[in-house]
């Protein structure tokens, strides 16, 4: 089914097609739909369920090394492995350590100074997530610039839709 956008032009109504559908693109508001109610219904993932993520997206990334340098090699047309080696592969996973480490940290409760005119109240900064985030990422380093915003979406509790460079 597709989604019929309406725009004003100039006081007049006319009808455009969404740019997924010019494009020719599947239309993604089913799975954002499904994220957002995931949100809804079950809230953020506690520490356990973030930090599973995290180890089996490092894991993966680990042990597929070889095919992620190919695919950029096939995709770029001649890029060498050490490009891609060292300029997507590991600075993905060092963010996924970084953001593994500090993950439990950045999830406490912090604790802020009250006003004497509200005393003897308490007051804290609660980390809480934004639900679902979209990462749109770009073509010179495809992998790490959507790993690394990925792992810290993850580690922060949110949902994610990742919307690749062509």
């Amino acid at each position: 089914m597709s989604i019929v956008k309406l725009r004003q032009v100039g006081g007049h109504s006319q009808s455009a097609q969404s740019i997924t559908e010019m494009k020719g693109e599947p239309d993604l508001r089913p799975a954002l739909d499904l994220m957002r109610r995931a949100v809804r219904e079950y809230g953020a993932p506690d520490y356990l369920a973030r930090r599973k993520a995290l180890d089996a997206l490092l894991d993966a990334v680990r042990s597929h090394q070889d095919e992620l340098c190919n695919a950029l090699n096939r995709d770029f047309g001649c890029r060498s492995r050490t490009t891609s080696r060292f300029g997507d592969v590991m600075p993905a996973v060092e963010s996924l350590k970084y953001n593994r480490k500090h993950m439990k940290r950045w999830m406490k409760p912090e604790s802020r100074s009250v006003a004497m005119a509200y005393q003897p109240a308490r007051a804290f900064l609660l980390p809480q997530p934004k639900g679902v985030v979209g990462i749109v990422s770009p073509w010179n380093y495809p992998f790490n610039l959507t790993i690394g915003p990925l792992a810290a979406a993850i580690a922060a509790g949110n949902r994610v839709m990742i919307k690749p460079s062509e």
